[in-house]
């Protein structure tokens, strides 16, 4: 968590272990420093994620202690598109968070699967849409008017890299899947929004990258067959600022208005270093 001198806006990052990576730490770092933000990167698994959300996203009642948060990443799908089986828990499972249960009810936000990392693609997407409406819809407890999501989609994953036990629980063409229901949502959620919401194809940007989808070609960019190396870290970040920039350049860190002077090394002092565009110039 980066934070600075002054608390006016924030910049969130949900997801599983991938975008615990290179890519959010940059994101963070380039939102952040000497800005008007701090900013924080959330890890959760898809199916805990939408309890803890409401535990530690602040209601709109009472919302005036807290920074506004202008933008947030959500990228979810890698362990959600296990193969059902009979996987450990990553970690113990907090009965007050999810229940395992084969019955789904809106205030549950639980589901059959709760014992690994594997969640079924119905549910995948309509966690999906359960986050994006907690945060967009006028009506919610945590509705946040002036966020822009970035909705990121599962990468490929690369089988042959990973342990025997591990290979076990994966498939290309069942990540893929989970993959194309992302990215549709987003689409979909983009639409309806009005561009507040914009999906990254983390898909189609490392394989693009690598040159297709071979295992060969792709293993630069994996460390272990599903984390990502800084190589692929790097095309995505690339692709994440370039929407950001496309889309809403008032979020820009070339727009943003720094709260502390930038450190000189040149001239050995510090100075503002802030030309925004002019307001009529911008998006978002």
């Amino acid at each position: 968590m980066l934070i600075n001198a002054r608390w006016t806006s924030l910049t969130e990052a949900l997801g599983d272990t991938i975008p615990n990576g290179k890519i959010h730490a940059d994101l963070l770092r380039v939102t952040s420093c000497g800005k008007e933000d701090h900013a924080k990167n959330l890890v959760f698994i898809n199916f805990r994620a939408i309890p803890l959300i409401k535990k530690i996203f602040p209601m709109r009642i009472g919302r005036t202690e807290f920074p506004e948060i202008k933008l947030l990443t959500i990228w979810f799908g890698t362990n959600d598109s296990d193969l059902p089986s009979v996987l450990p828990a990553p970690f113990p499972i907090d009965p007050e968070v999810t229940t395992p249960t084969a019955t789904n009810t809106e205030d549950s936000d639980s589901n059959a699967h709760t014992a690994g990392r594997a969640v079924p693609l119905d549910q995948y997407k309509a966690n999906l849409n359960k986050m994006l409406e907690l945060f967009l819809d006028p009506t919610s407890d945590f509705y946040l008017p002036g966020v822009r999501i970035v909705l990121l989609t599962p990468p490929p994953v690369v089988v042959s890299m990973m342990p025997k036990e591990d290979a076990a629980t994966v498939a290309l063409d069942h990540t893929r899947q989970y993959k194309d229901a992302c990215l549709s949502i987003g689409q979909k959620w983009s639409r309806e929004s009005g561009g507040k919401v914009q999906v990254l194809d983390c898909w189609k940007a490392v394989s693009e990258a690598a040159g297709g989808e071979d295992d060969d070609l792709l293993r630069p960019f994996f460390v272990d067959g599903v984390h990502l190396t800084s190589k692929a870290y790097r095309v995505l970040f690339d692709e994440l600022m370039r929407t950001i920039k496309s889309e809403w350049d008032h979020l820009d860190p070339a727009n943003i208005k720094p709260t502390v002077p930038v450190y000189n090394a040149e001239t050995d002092g510090w100075k503002w270093s802030y030309e925004p565009k002019p307001a009529h110039e911008r998006k978002g």
